[in-house]
């Protein structure tokens, strides 16, 4: 009944609360192993802000089939890297041990540091390598307090 009523209300935002649940339930399947993540999959989850291993594990396999196939320096492995970065920006922004995110901001400080050398202008890297350093630096200092 609350479903019709939420569809005939505002159609676009049922539509949008339907596709999450889609989304949602496509995610449970490979947290329990039914379905193996793909890199498409990964990027959804990533950009909903549910980055876990499996996701940073998918994201590391595209980055290095990239390099593979079309080079270390291609559009596509870069663009993988900085997704890969901003991905681990977001687990160690939620991470609690301090070992494993400081291990998570410096691995995405090189992915920004390589990308910027073979594209200067890249404003992801940019953002993300900014992001990275101020965060190591800002959770660092309050272990410390």
């Amino acid at each position: 009944m609350l479903a019709k009523v939420a569809s005939q209300a505002c159609p676009e935002s049922y539509s949008s609360l339907q596709l999450a649940e889609a989304g949602a339930i496509e995610s449970l399947k490979y947290r329990k192993g039914k379905s193996k993540l793909s890199y498409s999959q990964a990027a959804e989850l990533a950009q909903r802000g549910n980055t876990d291993k499996q996701v940073l594990a998918t994201f590391r396999k595209g980055l290095k089939e990239a390099e593979d196939e079309a080079g270390v320096n291609s559009k596509t492995a870069l663009d993988r890297a900085n997704n890969l970065a901003a991905a681990l920006l977001d687990a160690a922004n939620k991470e609690g041990d301090p070992e494993t995110f400081i291990q998570m901001y410096r691995e995405s400080e090189e992915l920004s540091l390589r990308i910027q050398k073979a594209y200067p202008d890249d404003k992801a890297a940019s953002s993300n390598l900014k992001a990275a350093r101020q965060s190591m630096i800002y959770r660092w200092r309050h272990l410390h307090d």
